[in-house]
């Protein structure tokens, strides 16, 4: 029994029969992350899914749902009805009144340094996935280096100016940054320049100040070397504007054109997104209203903005909503809230960042359930991109310990669940017959090794409907749990009509 919020995490959530014995799926299996995968029209929603996401609100869960389809916020208010949760349930679309300002958000985390620090990380990783969808570049680390000192060093000079970073200015001051074709840009005046010179008469009256009342007696008389040295340590904010000038007049001139020109479009592409509307008035504008910490008093928060029709400003809003939650539940002390969380992703290769891996190999020691819903295996590995997107799958994978294949016609993806279900030793019967001068009779046993489901065996998969009796099957293979037949895999079968 779990002290902090009444729930025994052994109990069972889904209980799957094979006629005589049962296995139970339990609170802590759901821990342990969940992959679903089905074809279109497989059933996987209406089947496995459905039954996941009800049993998470049935049990008190909060969470996190992320959206592509129109349908998705009808579909879990109805679920939320149906478990009693419509109480719990935030729906942030234009219409509604929750708005959340992630960059206030962030402020209130921790110190100056690391608020810098976090609106990097945070901006970083959906770009970064971003160009990975549209490039399929991942691994450069030449590309990775460039976009991250531009976003550093943008983050900081806004800071440094104005000890506020916002949209508007970071989407400024990368539009004006210095390029090689401007030759005088000290006679220009935009925000880039704004922004620079304000941070230098700011370090300047620090300067000042310390020199007036902090001046040791010794550097009165040092060498201009040895004073530069005096007047960095004391004072960060000069070291941080030479830093500045450095990489703003020398290395962001030493970019080749078309590099800078794929790190402005990225760059800039994604914080336009932001300045548009609904998104700035949901998630920039607005003091906050709800917050992910809301989801350890059971909220779920549905963020209603679809892929399929708000396209790329729905789907980086809703990565980057997606890491600041996942960090946030990273730092819940369990000990002192202990309710179970889930992350819910259909079409959920809409969605994957570089930080989900990293998140899954702690989620079980942080109760959080990740439920990744996806059509096939290839739309994970085009999500992901570059040369290592194999081994970035492989691992995110590996990660998700329950994993349920519905009907697919998607041969890689029945191969690799054939292959993870694995084989067994079955006998391979021969006999042969011989007609000559003489008649003969021969039969043999052997064994052989045969997979225990070969991968033509999953399109047969019931889909549900009338014409199946509203019954989906699918496979179902659990890693560390075994069901009554000794192995870890099972055929089950989730009904569309069950409440």
């Amino acid at each position: 029994m779990d002290k902090n919020f009444g729930i025994n995490i052994d109990s069972s959530l889904i209980s799957f029969n094979d006629g005589t014995q049962s296995t139970c799926w339990t609170v802590k299996s759901s821990f342990a992350g969940t992959l679903l995968v089905g074809g279109t029209g497989s059933g996987k929603s209406s089947g496995s899914a459905r039954s996941i996401a009800k049993r998470f609100l049935r049990f008190g869960y909060g969470g996190l749902v992320l959206t592509v389809k129109e349908d998705e916020a009808q579909i879990w208010k109805q679920y939320c009805e149906e478990e009693g949760r419509m109480d719990d349930l935030i729906v942030v679309d234009p219409e509604a009144h929750y708005r959340f300002n992630f960059l206030e958000y962030i402020s209130t985390l921790d110190s100056s340094d690391n608020y810098a620090q976090n609106i990097f990380k945070c901006l970083k990783e959906v770009i970064k996935a971003t160009e990975q969808r549209a490039t399929g570049r991942g691994d450069d680390q030449f590309w990775e280096s460039a976009n991250d000192m531009f976003l550093k060093n943008i983050i900081q000079l806004c800071l440094l100016a104005y000890d506020k970073v916002s949209i508007q200015l970071l989407f400024d001051i990368a539009q004006t940054a210095p390029r090689k074709e401007q030759v005088k840009i000290e006679d220009q005046d935009n925000a880039f320049l704004q922004a620079f010179n304000t941070a230098k008469e700011r370090v300047k009256a620090k300067n000042e100040a310390w020199n007036k009342k902090q001046l040791p007696e010794w550097l009165k008389n040092a060498s201009p070397a040895e004073y530069e040295k005096a007047v960095l340590d004391a004072i960060p904010e000069m070291k941080k504007m030479k830093m500045l000038k450095q990489f703003f007049y020398t290395g962001l001139f030493c970019l080749g054109d078309k590099t800078r020109a794929v790190i402005d479009f990225y760059f800039t592409g994604f914080l336009h997104t932001l300045l548009d509307e609904p998104v700035f008035g949901l998630f920039c504008q607005h003091q906050s209203n709800y917050t992910p910490e809301d989801c350890y008093n059971g909220k779920i928060i549905l963020i209603n903005l679809p892929v399929k029709t708000y396209d790329s400003a729905g789907q980086n809003t809703q990565m980057m909503f997606k890491y600041i939650w996942q960090k946030a539940v990273e730092r819940r002390n369990v000990e002192e809230n202990g309710r179970p969380l889930f992350l819910y992703q259909d079409e959920g290769q809409e969605f994957v960042i570089e930080h989900d891996t990293t998140f899954q190999t702690t989620a079980r020691s942080s109760r959080i359930a990740t439920v990744l819903i996806t059509q096939n295996l290839a739309n994970i590995y085009a999500a992901m991109g570059g040369d290592k997107a194999q081994y970035r799958v492989k691992s995110l994978l590996g990660n998700l310990s329950t994993k349920i294949f519905h009907a697919n016609g998607d041969v890689d993806t029945n191969k690799y669940a054939s292959e993870l279900i694995g084989q067994a030793w079955a006998i391979d019967r021969s006999s042969g017959t011989q007609m000559g001068k003489d008649f003969s009779f021969s039969r043999g046993e052997s064994f052989k090794l045969q997979y225990l489901v070969r991968p033509e065996q999953f399109p047969f998969l019931k889909n549900g409907g009338p014409e199946n009796d509203f019954e989906v099957e699918a496979y179902i293979h659990l890693q560390n749990a075994t069901f009554p037949s000794g192995f870890n895999h099972q055929k089950v079968s989730f009904n569309q009509n069950l409440k």
